[in-house]
């Protein structure tokens, strides 16, 4: 530090001193974020497609992937099968790769970032991005979202370095190639980069058209080593699927599009990006003055970062884990606006009264980073815990089941993901798939983990009223939300009971006092064998028969159920 002629620290010292402070402080609330972070893993409720997810893994450990598209991951993470512990154990295994990720795209962010910006407002950026609400919430989860914000935060760093550098657009390339192998939607992110690329400044050819050709070749080396890169990376991959994909690439990717992109209308997610707003609004305001300064002034590489939001104007799957997404590179704004604020000011004020405004944003980010932070503090994961531990006590080995999303991703689910997506599909086909499932896989169980799969509530865009009927005829309740494949009724006075199970195999009998089968007496936990053409038998009262008294056979695999009850709470909390 300099001193006056007595001594004295200046005003510009004390000045660039609380500056470095500032660094210092932002600095290390980034750190605390991550830490804080890696106490959430086992605390934040697991999504359901994150259960997806790991039933992708699982599948591809079993030889038995079917996903060309979307499946990709499930290479880097075979290797939470050989972890001991349920599939939450194995999730938040993967949560924690998930979170050093965070943590290496939150590095990203500063370093793009310092293309442009210098001291505190350096530090605003990955500030902004690790403490937004839905990065709180989402980031680190085991999702695609998570592998997608690194690499794309380090394809920008590649196209945003100045000079010819042709080995960057190349690693550009290759970055981008990898991300959409992982996923399709890494499309939605190319106008970004390739204007990002584009409108670098090169010092070997000032005249424009000198310009034009080199960021027309630079674009071409770029997406040319993306799409190769990918095409390789997904060839790789169709080698380890167990059956010929259902879609070419061209019809899957047309698929998706009008899905997601041509059949919704415009800012069908509006009503989220509102939603961070109200609970966050100046790193959303410092974006948007970041934005206008940035094209104010023509700053147009940096201004480009603004198209990672384009998403919520017309995708309709910008959910809130893909704000991890969106907001790694539009972060950067927030960090523009601080220095442009900065510099607007630095001649019209006095420099105490600078730093005092300076202060007061930072301070602001501070405070708004509170509410976020104490929201996802409550754990959420007791009811899926005790819901995946009463499913294998009840079935120790591994059986076929039915399910929404593939929560016990160790077993073999046998029906499609219901997701909203899914579930319009399934309505348009008009198909029932039940009957189906139950003849080719037996399932032994049907978790329901979604109302959609629930016989006792009909909802509008729900099965169809086949599926649902089997699931009420064939699978009565067994503990909570798991319904086990039998049948059940109730004994009326001299009226014998007809029961038909759903497909051959041992069910054990559960009645609440002896009853007569075929002439013989049965009491509660006697095992009966039923073969293929032979489903259906007469349950009749003896003496000592109860009027009214309930009668269940259950798959003779599944083991006795919990005695306690299902924990109290949600399954899955929204996003």
């Amino acid at each position: 530090m300099s001193a006056g002629s007595h001594g004295a620290a200046t005003v510009s010292d004390r000045i660039r001193t609380f500056e470095r402070g500032l660094c210092a402080v932002f600095a290390a609330a980034c750190l605390g974020l991550i830490a804080y972070k890696l106490f959430l893993v086992g605390r934040i409720n697991i999504n359901w497609d994150e259960f997806l997810y790991l039933n992708v893994v699982h599948a591809h450990a079993r030889d038995a992937m079917t996903q060309l598209f979307q499946g990709a991951h499930a290479h880097l993470f075979l290797w939470l099968t050989g972890l001991s512990g349920d599939e939450i154990d194995q999730i938040r295994a993967a949560r924690l790769v998930m979170v050093g990720l965070l943590a290496l795209t939150g590095g990203l962010v500063w370093l793009l970032g310092r293309r442009w910006l210098g001291g505190f407002a350096a530090w605003v950026p990955p500030f902004v991005y690790l403490s937004a609400l839905p990065v709180l919430q989402h980031g680190g989860s085991f999702r695609v979202d998570s592998l997608l914000a690194p690499l794309l935060v380090a394809a920008l760093l590649c196209c945003t370095r100045r000079g010819p550098l042709r080995g960057r657009d190349w690693y550009a390339g290759v970055l981008l190639g990898v991300a959409f192998a992982l996923s399709l939607k890494t499309v939605l992110f190319l106008p970004m980069v390739v204007l990002a690329l584009a409108l670098r400044k090169r010092t070997d050819d000032a005249r424009p058209a000198g310009q034009l050709r080199a960021a027309s070749i630079a674009s071409g080396r770029m997406l040319l080593a993306a799409f190769t890169g990918a095409l390789l990376l997904l060839l790789l991959h169709s080698l380890a699927i167990a059956a010929p994909p259902a879609d070419t690439l061209e019809a899957y990717g047309a698929r998706v599009a009008g899905k997601t992109l041509l059949d919704v209308p415009m800012f069908s997610r509006a009503d989220e990006l509102a939603h961070y707003f109200k609970w966050q609004p100046l790193p959303w305001l410092l974006i948007a003055v970041g934005a206008a300064a940035a094209l104010m002034q023509r700053r147009w590489q940096a201004a480009t970062l603004v198209l990672a939001l384009l998403p919520i104007a017309f995708y309709r799957n910008a959910f809130p884990y893909f704000y991890v997404v969106m907001l790694a590179p539009a972060a950067i704004l927030a960090g523009l606006a601080v220095q442009q604020l900065s510099a607007l000011l630095r001649t019209r004020v006095s420099a105490g009264l600078l730093a005092a405004l300076v202060g007061l944003i930072a301070a602001g980010l501070l405070y708004q980073a509170k509410s976020p932070a104490r929201r996802v503090w409550e754990p959420q994961q007791a009811s899926q815990r005790a819901l995946l531990s009463a499913v294998h006590r009840i079935f120790p080995d591994p059986v076929d089941y039915i399910d929404c999303c593939g929560m016990v991703s160790s077993f073999r689910k046998r029906n499609f993901f219901m997701s909203t997506w899914g579930m319009e599909d399934y309505r348009a086909r008009g198909a029932p798939f039940m009957s189906r499932v139950m003849q080719a896989a037996q399932p032994e169980f049907v978790l329901v983990n979604t109302p959609h799969l629930d016989p006792e509530r009909k909802l509008l865009a729900g099965l169809l009223a086949e599926d649902l009927d089997r699931i009420r005829n064939f699978y009565p309740v067994y503990w909570g939300p798991i319904r086990v494949a039998g049948a059940e009724g109730r004994l009326t006075t001299g009226q014998p009971l007809e029961l038909t199970v759903p497909f051959e195999g041992r069910y054990r009998l559960a009645t609440e006092s002896p009853v007569r089968i075929a002439g013989r007496l049965h009491q509660d936990g006697d095992v009966i064998r039923f073969a293929a053409g032979a489903l259906r038998l007469v349950v009749e009262a003896t003496g000592d028969t109860a009027a009214g008294s309930h009668i269940a056979l259950y798959i003779a695999s599944a083991r006795r159920a919990p005695d306690s009850p299902p924990a109290a709470g949600p399954l899955f909390v929204p996003l």
